[in-house]
């Protein structure tokens, strides 16, 4: 479908679709009818993500319907589309077998595979592009983005490499590698990403070291950051800007709890000034 290649290069080029919405319509139960359907739910779910934030009554709107559409398309998941084998990254170090730092997930046909995968992107996707307002809304299908981000590349590297050779799963494992932070998973997303680029022949050298600097910017900010004792009022200002290292470092509630450190001591003020933001 020319759908996935619109949303392959959509996650790339970080540009809104192509694809008219309004010959693609989506009722509540469809996804229990045909499963194909959810390529198009994850197109409506990145073209809200990437859609410029003009009304917020309307995107809160329009993310609500999306979301219960992702929790109807979980329930089928559980039903029909278990896999054979599925290993989280803690047990997974416990096997001597098994080399990997990510969740084992093994699927009996790609058709499995490619749902579960859509499925954890639809997931990413629409948690970073939540409104504020729903930030604290309970879900039963929507964990973190850290979470899915790395079953995504776990999906992707315990099952056949053949099965990766489509454009919308490199493109969302280049996605998903941006909120990698530990080094050993680094490392094994860049040896997987080599072997389907040797497999499939596809140049995305200049993808994988923009990914690489990715990691380098953070990890240099991180470490700059923590050298000093965060106790100078710029830094902590910019780590509450910082959205993305915030939530590949720190958990909400380990956050709260830094900051409640933070401002005993006096190391935050409020920021009054104009186009500034406030944190305390």
């Amino acid at each position: 479908m020319l759908i996935l290649l619109d949303i392959a290069a959509s996650l790339i080029s970080l540009l809104p679709m192509i694809t008219d919405f309004e010959q693609l319509r989506l009722s509540r139960y469809s996804l229990k009818e045909d499963i194909q359907h959810s390529n198009i739910l994850c197109a409506e779910i990145l073209n809200l993500s990437l859609a410029p934030a003009t009304c917020s009554m309307g995107k809160r709107e329009e993310w609500s319907k999306l979301h219960m559409m992702i929790e109807d398309w979980q329930s089928h998941l559980a039903r029909c589309f278990q896999p054979l084998l599925s290993i989280n990254s803690l047990k997974a170090v416990d096997f001597g077998d098994i080399s990997t730092s990510f969740p084992v997930v093994i699927y009996t046909n790609r058709s499995t595979f490619y749902t579960a995968f859509l499925f954890h992107l639809s997931c990413l996707l629409l948690l970073q592009s939540r409104p504020h307002s729903l930030r604290r809304m309970k879900s039963t299908c929507l964990r973190n983005i850290v979470y899915h981000s790395v079953y995504l590349c776990g999906i992707s590297k315990s099952n056949r490499l053949g099965w990766s050779h489509d454009p919308l799963v490199l493109a969302a494992l280049l996605r998903a590698g941006t909120v990698l932070s530990y080094r050993g998973q680094q490392m094994e997303m860049l040896q997987h990403l080599n072997a389907l680029t040797g497999l499939t022949g596809w140049k995305t050298s200049k993808e994988m070291d923009r990914l690489q600097e990715y990691w380098r910017v953070g990890q240099s900010s991180f470490q700059s950051l923590t050298k000093g004792g965060l106790t100078s009022c710029s830094r902590i200002k910019w780590l509450e800007g910082s959205s993305d290292l915030r939530r590949r470092r720190l958990s909400w509630k380990a956050c709260r709890r830094r900051r409640s450190r933070l401002k005993k001591h006096g190391a935050v003020r409020l920021w009054k000034n104009e186009g500034e933001k406030t944190i305390v």
